[in-house]
């Protein structure tokens, strides 16, 4: 880190303490103005666990298995829930995006341009049970069993821009032509979701299914699914939930301006991740519509059960979330 960074960093643990609960803005006084965000509420409890000077760009955590592997410019950390740990450092530089393979103890990282699936429990160096190379960059998203990987974006030559593999076999189950596919997600085992110009849905052995055009006319940037529903993002200041069986639109959910690019999504939080004035995340009450806490000098986030671990410029932290207080 810098002397400015390291500065911030200093700052941040003067503002919220380890094992005590922090205000409704984390990171600094007040939220930049060109975020256009909304006073948050403060209604629910956050209480910050752990903090760690790792300055990060996505995030995914494990938690079947307690880990966490946050993306730094020259390598991947692995960590633990909900402590962090000490960091066990995976040089790969170069990395996009991180997500782990429920059950399989692996690690699936998007490059630059390609994929690599890396079973954590074998030997260092041992080469990875996947690896692709894409025309140009894509999303990626692993199956809640772990098995089967979708890409979009740039998949395979000629004009694929969605697909799926089989990660332990390492071989290809089906690819699609999909005009503007941007971002994916899997809504459970059998029904997967890819957005951009649109929102289309896809059975897991590539039958498409009912699609929906993007709200308000917005390219989607980034989707996630959970318990409450499926949300999708843009550059604007509302996210927009859905029934994904029905694919129809539920609620419009308020969120930080400038390219919504990473959302996570639990029973009862969006949370919502901007890299406009310096990053920030908003957590976002689904049943309230509106935001508890903003988060700033961040940008990625994950949920684990009652914990919430969030990335940035700002470092690294574990936070105890409670949406009720």
């Amino acid at each position: 880190m810098g002397p400015e960074e390291e500065d911030r960093v200093d700052d941040l643990r003067r503002e919220g303490v380890e094992g005590h609960e922090v205000g409704p803005v984390w990171g600094a006084d007040a939220p930049d103005p060109d975020l256009r965000l909304p006073e948050p509420t403060g209604a629910g409890r956050l209480v910050l666990l752990a903090y760690r000077p790792w300055v990060g760009s996505a995030i995914a955590v494990d938690p079947h298995a307690g880990r966490v592997a946050l993306v730094t410019p020259a390598s991947v950390l692995l960590g633990a829930l909900p402590d962090l740990g000490r960091g066990h450092s995976l040089p790969m530089a170069g990395v996009r995006g991180v997500a782990f393979a429920p059950g399989h103890r692996t690690l699936v990282a998007t490059l630059e341009q390609g994929v690599v699936a890396m079973p954590l429990d074998r030997p260092r160096g041992s080469a990875p049970s996947l690896r692709l190379r894409t025309p140009g960059q894509v999303a990626a998203a692993v199956s809640p069993g772990g098995s089967l990987l979708a890409l979009t974006g740039r998949v395979a030559r000629p004009r694929a821009t969605l697909g799926v593999w089989d990660i332990e076999r390492g071989v290809r189950a089906w690819t699609a032509a999909v005009f503007g596919a941007a971002t994916v997600v899997w809504v459970d085992g059998h029904l997967l979701a890819t957005a951009g110009r649109d929102l289309r849905l896809f059975s897991h052995a590539g039958e498409a299914l009912p699609a929906a055009a993007a709200p308000r006319g917005e390219p989607i940037e980034a989707i996630a699914c959970g318990p409450a529903g499926l949300v999708t993002g843009g550059r604007g200041t509302v996210a927009t939930l859905w029934d994904p069986g029905l694919l129809a639109a539920i609620a419009t959910l308020p969120v930080p301006a400038g390219a919504s690019k990473t959302l996570a999504l639990d029973e009862r939080t969006l949370a919502v991740g901007t890299v406009r004035a310096g990053g920030a995340v908003a957590l976002v009450d689904l049943a309230r519509r509106t935001i508890d806490r903003t988060l700033l000098g961040v940008r990625a986030a994950a949920f684990a059960g009652p914990w919430l671990v969030v990335t940035g410029r700002a470092g690294t932290a574990t936070f105890l979330w409670e949406p009720d207080g």
